[in-house]
């Protein structure tokens, strides 16, 4: 999903059309290609699938949207910008795993926190603005499980990755991984040679 603000809306959209259409499909080992395939036909169907009921319900289809021309040698599909009115249309409320970007407009900062927050998942998203103290605002308001603020997927081993809701529990990388994939127990042993008390008083 991608938020943009009225004000800038129909310039931003123009741009990321013209780009996204700009995007050289192939083969992951050839050294053109920007985009490879899909992992499966299943992952294609599901993108298919919620593709034709957006735009049964009002989604407004700008670039891609049908399977690429070489999807006879590999699952492939090309990178799909929707225009949606409602944030909670399939392409829109949906984790699909596939270049799909749905588009809508927000008015202020208010209303684009609860539209990002009003979604089953979080897993990551970012915020674009040239205010800091509003991206310090925003990011703290998203429920996601990484939030990036003027750019976008950068990852280290030393910091926590993972999701919010149903995009996932716990986290990897960092100290907070080791946690997760640790489980705590505490075993008590007397090694004293005096006979032991009674276990049922404090004493």
């Amino acid at each position: 999903r991608l938020y943009i603000q009225n004000s800038i809306y129909d310039n931003f959209l123009e741009k990321i059309v013209n780009r996204a259409n700009k995007i050289k499909l192939g083969p992951p080992m050839e050294s053109e290609t920007q985009m490879g395939p899909l992992s499966s036909l299943n992952q294609l169907e599901i993108i298919e699938k919620n593709i034709k009921l957006t735009l049964e319900q009002g989604g407004k289809l700008r670039c891609g949207g049908t399977r690429h021309t070489m999807s006879n040698k590999g699952y492939y599909f090309p990178p799909t910008v929707i225009e949606c009115e409602n944030h909670n249309l399939p392409t829109a409320e949906n984790e699909l795993f596939g270049p799909i970007l749905s588009v809508m407009k927000f008015k202020d900062e208010k209303e684009v926190i609860n539209k990002m927050n009003d979604n089953q998942y979080g897993l990551s998203s970012g915020v674009y603005t040239k205010d800091i103290n509003r991206g310090l605002r925003v990011s703290n308001a998203i429920r996601a499980g990484i939030t990036f603020v003027n750019t976008y997927r950068l990852i280290s081993p030393s910091a926590p990755f993972g999701g919010m809701k149903d995009s996932g529990y716990g986290k990897e990388a960092g100290i907070e991984s080791i946690k997760d994939y640790t489980r705590i127990k505490t075993t008590w042993f007397n090694t004293s040679d005096k006979p032991m008390g009674d276990p049922f008083t404090m004493g």
